[in-house]
């Protein structure tokens, strides 16, 4: 019986490939570091069903095109360099017809020495990440940025209460809880943004109305009724800080710190200060928010 490749449902690509680039043209050096994804489509059904190999564009290939991009051009932020990356593979091989680059910076942050920002030190920053996905085409490009593990905690103004209850219900109703999540959010944008947009604007205005909206004033704080609840609030105020953002996709799993009641075996009473930390099971909560359609 004769068989045959789905149209379009083959690619090949290089995974983790790692890069650092520093920029020393002025006195206070800058670096960023990357892990870039790369994923090519093309003309290849003969590769998989004959072993013929023309045309091919080597894994090796891919990982040597992610430094000479990287020496050849300027950049200062993952979505410029993805752009130009893909670019450069569409434009350099003709037997293409789509290319796809997932980004991921790992952070550096300027190292301070006596209380002075240093020229060239620098040390390991926060725990989140800034990320980009870029796949082009030969008619068009798209564009998406993120932001990964921002992991978030507050010790009150949070509760959960009024839930669906049932013979399979445990959890106790709570109107003052410690409340912690790692805060994932990808965003698309209102027009397809090119090399000069300042995507690390973006990501700072982001970060900086995600976690507004989660904390709330710094001395009232802000209630939370509900994950879902201070998800939708928190998108909201992405969409109304950054102009550009079209949709915002949240993730937010539980965090669980649990209250140990077994203090009451050593005759002390629990107040809310010890909990347990614990990773599993956990609850998965994410939606997206998007601009309402006049």
């Amino acid at each position: 019986m004769p068989h045959s490749l789905k149209e379009k449902a083959h690619s090949h690509g290089k995974a983790r490939v790692r890069l650092l680039k520093t920029n020393k043209t002025s006195e206070t050096h800058k670096v960023l570091e990357l892990t870039v994804d790369i994923t090519l489509w093309g003309d290849y059904d003969r590769v998989y069903t004959h072993g013929d190999n023309t045309g091919l564009i080597a894994t090796d290939t891919m990982k040597n095109t992610v430094y000479v991009i990287a020496k050849k051009t300027k950049f200062d932020s993952l979505e410029s360099y993805g752009l130009q990356l893909t670019n450069h593979f569409l434009k350099t091989y003709p037997m293409l017809s789509a290319v796809k680059v997932e980004l991921q910076e790992h952070p550096w942050a300027r190292a301070e020495v006596g209380g002075q920002p240093h020229q060239h030190g620098f040390v390991r920053a926060r725990s989140d990440y800034h990320t980009a996905s870029i796949h082009r085409t030969r008619q068009s490009v798209q564009v998406e940025s993120g932001i990964k593990d921002l992991v978030v905690l507050k010790t009150t103004q949070s509760g959960f209460v009024g839930f669906f209850r049932d013979q399979n219900t445990s959890l106790p109703e709570c109107e003052d809880r410690l409340l912690s999540t790692s805060v994932s959010a990808d965003w698309r944008y209102t027009l397809t943004p090119d090399e000069g947009t300042d995507f690390n604007a973006v990501f700072e205005s982001v970060r900086a109305a995600l976690l507004e909206e989660f904390f709330g004033d710094p001395k009232r704080g802000v209630y939370s009724k509900s994950v879902q609840e201070s998800m939708f609030k928190m998108g909201s105020a992405v969409l109304d800080a950054v102009s550009s953002v079209a949709d915002v996709t949240l993730d937010m799993p539980n965090i669980h710190f649990l209250p140990v009641r077994t203090l009451a075996n050593h005759g002390l009473k629990w107040t809310g200060e010890i909990h347990q930390p614990t990773s599993e099971p956990h609850g998965t909560i994410c939606a997206t928010v998007q601009r309402s359609r006049l």
